[in-house]
């Protein structure tokens, strides 16, 4: 995905905005990724980060090891910096 996909360039139905979130969790939710600079996390859900008059996607993710939360402390990023290649995926929810 491309960082346009991230972000909100036009007002959305709440309809429209929970279909869009409701697809990425299905998609991402689960999936455990690797930060550039260690330590591993997992992604719980998405959500709208609303600043500067705009609005983006936002990744909602814990840290984790073998897939247990190491300590319940919830990080929130815009989506379009977790994806950026800062993060590569370990594992998927799907495996």
């Amino acid at each position: 995905m491309s960082v346009n996909d991230w972000v909100i360039t036009q007002r959305l139905t709440k309809e429209e905005l929970t279909k869009r979130l409701m697809n990425l969790h299905n998609r991402f939710a689960g999936n455990t990724y690797r930060h550039k600079n260690g330590g591993t996390y997992t992604i719980e859900h998405f959500s709208i980060l609303s600043r500067d008059g705009g609005a983006e996607i936002a990744v909602n993710y814990v840290e984790t090891n073998d897939g247990v939360i190491e300590c319940y402390v919830p990080h929130t990023r815009p989506a379009r910096e977790f994806f950026d290649g800062r993060f590569t995926l370990v594992s998927s929810s799907g495996e």
